[in-house]
């Protein structure tokens, strides 16, 4: 887990991104971790997803708080993980 310095030190070169602590549906801050444990950017995982950046951001910032179910498999895919260690599901 990654410490809130380290976090905002790395939120800073990647754009800025600010979590939304209201976000019902994806896990950002589960995103943000692995992405900085693996040392991938917004740009470099947008593109292995192929994924517009700018809208990639407004998912990890929770504007778009509903991305399709290709997209989230799409980052679950690139950052090797299961869908369901991003996905918050209402029950």
């Amino acid at each position: 887990m990654i410490d809130r310095a380290e976090f905002e030190k790395w939120a800073k070169e990647n754009g800025k991104i600010i979590i939304d602590p209201q976000d019902k549906f994806m896990n950002t801050m589960k995103i943000i971790e692995l992405m900085k444990e693996k040392n991938i950017t917004v740009y470099k995982l947008s593109k292995m997803i192929n994924y517009d950046r700018t809208n990639l951001k407004k998912i990890l910032n929770g504007e778009i708080k509903e991305p399709t179910i290709s997209t989230v498999i799409a980052i679950a895919d690139a950052l090797e993980i299961n869908i369901d260690e991003i996905v918050i599901r209402n029950k």
